[in-house]
């Protein structure tokens, strides 16, 4: 390949080119740094196209084996546009399929826009766009690793030296990254509508450059493979071939225009590439406005009062105890489980107060005796899934999600307390719904009345967050496009479930793991964070968003110094929430230390901006950086200031860089300031403290002591 081969585009930090006589994309480059992202030529590849044929599903037409495209460029010579007429298919020969791709480039940005249009009598399935034939590291001793949004916080997995494959090795030809089979979410829209691509110090990040219900995935190989199986080592010739995978299925006679993706490089760590995508969000993303008292910083407990397995553990009119147990332990609200007929995983989407736990009137009177205490309860329901095993489940059986095949896909199923169960034998399996369905739509509205019914403060959708293996839908009999992307109606479903609530502001819509966009609708997303090296992405993305995690230690201190740090609200969880209040003494007399503290000092650790590690350094006494910790803005005066944790069961002394020499420390549960004059802090076990400028205003109470 020669220069006059290549057509250059470029734009502030960032150079692309294309081969004019394929239309590949040749090299994509940092004005900045160097880093030749994907640099070897001969590796260029171009779109994808899977074409599927009878007896021969599959069938791609690879664009670098077409004729050259006409190529017309943009007005201000940062733009072109390549246009193919007909594509050749690998075993299908010529077909009336156009393809057409613009490329620009704006500031720091790519972007790639592409139309199909499919005049042939096959379906283009899946179209791969845009390509980098020859993913690489910065230098031959770096290391690059793939990292997406997944649930709150990231997946990370490894690109170089080492691949970290997760496809099945027997289903693909090369060791592949795709969406993850441990987490629905992971890999593909709209969990994940960004992916970054981590070097030291710089990286690539790649992203949906407008909000569509279209599915689209990130796709890594190593081609050839692996030298070294067991070490995940790279044959010597080996390259990673990455691609955006569109999931059209453009049906015959139709066109198609593609989610365009956005392509940027930049300096720094994740957090940087995480700007990327939030500057974008902002512009067009706003949430809701929370009922007050889910704003504030306040604790809960989350009850489980039966499960699939009947134990019937607390009837419905004994509820008032708990809530003037959690009343006394400063606890706000109450998410009760299993009070739906069946038990928790069990009946859905169908939530009547099960009987057997005391009638409609009782569970009514015992929320509305609750909430007198101050204390608010939260339903915990599921509309995602079709329980097979319930009565009413062949009213709903036409409103499954279905595959290409017309079978319902399988879904999910729990265990829960009896060996016959936790081995699985008589586990209830829950089918995916289709929410494109207007007929099941009608049910969910209809299930949910109940829910409004019985006077509740607020509901938690259990699993709102994904569809297990369902991803599209091909039943005709839905009254929707073929076919139907299954996350495309989450936020309209609880969308018309507000209009129920209309006449109550103080209603709560809360789920589990929300993923990003879900913030449109949801005003609280509950998670399980327990983890040393949770990293707080959502959080990062998200700072004033209200989220809750599980503490379910009986001397938690870890977790709620996680609180701490992260802003997370506390869900107080005995016995895996099957406790109560009175069962957790040690855990929830330091939670209320720890809110007692954020809520002294919200000013920082609540009303704050939220930067994670960004604007600070903690070092260990041997000079190892330190986690965790977290650097918030002042809410007036962007003052930073630091929260850090000890997680570890012996004493540690730590370093604290970059938030200013005269700082004043406090330990939660302590109500003395220390001075910090050479930023030198001591955290005893399982300890937190907060890290502030000396004589810093504070919302209430005393002043922290002047250096």
């Amino acid at each position: 390949m020669t220069a006059t081969d290549l057509v250059h585009l470029s734009g502030d930090g960032i150079r692309v080119a294309i081969d004019r006589r394929t239309g590949a994309l040749a090299r994509v480059e940092s004005n900045g740094t160097g880093w030749r992202v994907t640099d070897r030529t001969e590796l260029a590849a171009g779109f994808r196209l899977l074409i599927p044929l009878p007896g021969r599903r599959n069938n791609l037409a690879y664009g670098e084996r077409q004729d050259p495209p006409e190529i017309r460029p943009g007005p201000s010579g940062d733009e072109i546009t390549l246009s193919w007429r007909r594509v050749r298919s690998e075993h299908g020969g010529e077909h009336p399929i156009g393809v057409t791709q613009r490329i620009s480039v704006t500031g720091r940005r790519v972007l790639f826009a592409t139309t199909v249009d499919n005049q042939s009598e096959y379906t283009v399935e899946n179209v791969w766009t845009p390509c980098l034939g020859d993913l690489r590291p910065p230098s031959p001793d770096q290391e690059l690793r793939s990292f997406c949004l997944s649930q709150a916080t990231a997946v990370q997995q490894r690109l170089w030296p080492h691949f970290q494959g997760n496809c099945p090795p027997h289903g693909v030809d090369y060791p592949t990254q795709m969406a993850s089979f441990d987490d629905p979410n992971a890999g593909a829209t709209p969990g994940s509508p960004f992916m970054l691509v981590l070097a030291r110090d710089q990286g690539m990040y790649i992203g949906v450059a407008e909000r569509r219900d279209d599915l689209v995935s990130w796709r890594s190989e190593l081609v050839p493979g692996y030298a070294d199986t067991i070490a995940r080592q790279p044959d010597p010739d080996a390259t990673i071939r990455f691609s955006t995978v569109h999931l059209p299925f453009v049906p015959p006679g139709t066109t198609k225009v593609l989610t365009p993706i956005t392509l940027e490089l930049f300096h720094g760590d994740w957090h940087a590439g995480a700007d990327i995508y939030r500057r974008w969000r902002e512009e067009w993303m706003s949430g809701p406005t929370a009922p007050a008292w889910s704003s504030e910083p306040h604790a809960w407990l989350q009850l489980h009062l039966n499960s699939p397995e009947d134990e019937l553990r607390i009837p419905f009119r004994e509820l008032p105890e708990v809530g003037r147990e959690c009343a006394d332990a400063g606890i706000r609200a109450i998410q009760l489980v299993g009070w739906n007929e069946g038990g928790q995983d069990r009946g859905y989407p169908f939530h009547q107060p099960d009987p057997r736990l005391g009638t409609f009137e009782e569970l009514r009177d015992a929320i509305a005796r609750i909430h007198a205490l101050g204390v608010k309860v939260v339903l915990f329901c599921k509309f995602t899934w079709g329980d097979r095993t319930a009565p009413r489940y062949p009213e709903i059986a036409a409103d499954t999600v279905k595959d290409p095949y017309g079978d319902p896909y399988n879904g999910v199923y729990y265990r829960y307390q009896t060996p016959t169960q936790l081995l699985g034998i008589n586990v209830r399996h829950l089918i995916p719904m289709c929410f494109g369905s207007e007929r099941y739509l009608a049910v969910c509205e209809r299930e949910f009345a109940t829910v409004v019914a019985l006077g509740a403060a607020g509901l938690l959708f259990d699993q709102c967050q994904h569809h297990a293996d369902a991803r599209l839908c091909f039943d005709l009999g839905h009254g929707h496009p073929l076919p139907w992307p299954v996350y495309g109606n989450d936020n309209e479903l609880v969308r018309r479930f507000s209009q129920q609530t209309l006449r109550s502001p103080d209603f709560l819509y809360a789920g589990e793991r929300l993923y990003d966009w879900e913030f449109e609708q949801y005003h609280l997303s509950y998670l399980q964070s327990a983890n040393p090296g949770h990293l707080p992405l959502h959080r990062y993305l998200l700072p004033q968003a209200s989220m809750m995690t599980a503490v379910t230690g009986f001397d938690d201190r870890n977790v709620i110094n996680q609180c701490l740090l992260y802003r997370y609200l506390i869900s107080y969880e005995p016995f895996n929430f099957k406790g109560r209040p009175t069962d957790f003494p040690r855990t929830i007399a330091y939670g209320r230390q720890m809110d007692a503290l954020r809520t002294e000092l919200r000013d920082w650790f609540w009303d704050g901006t939220f930067r994670d590690t960004v604007g600070a350094e903690v070092w260990s006494v041997d000079g190892r950086s330190h986690r965790p910790y977290a650097v918030y803005l002042h809410r007036h005066t962007r003052e930073p200031a630091l929260a850090v944790a000890n997680y570890a069961a012996e004493a540690a002394s730590v370093r604290i860089d970059g938030i200013g020499s005269r700082l004043a420390c406090r330990l939660v549960g302590d109500d003395t300031w220390i001075s910090v004059s050479d930023g030198c802090v001591d955290l005893p076990p399982r300890s937190a403290a907060v890290v502030i400028p000396a004589g810093g205003a504070l919302r209430t109470g005393d002043q922290p002591p002047a250096a």
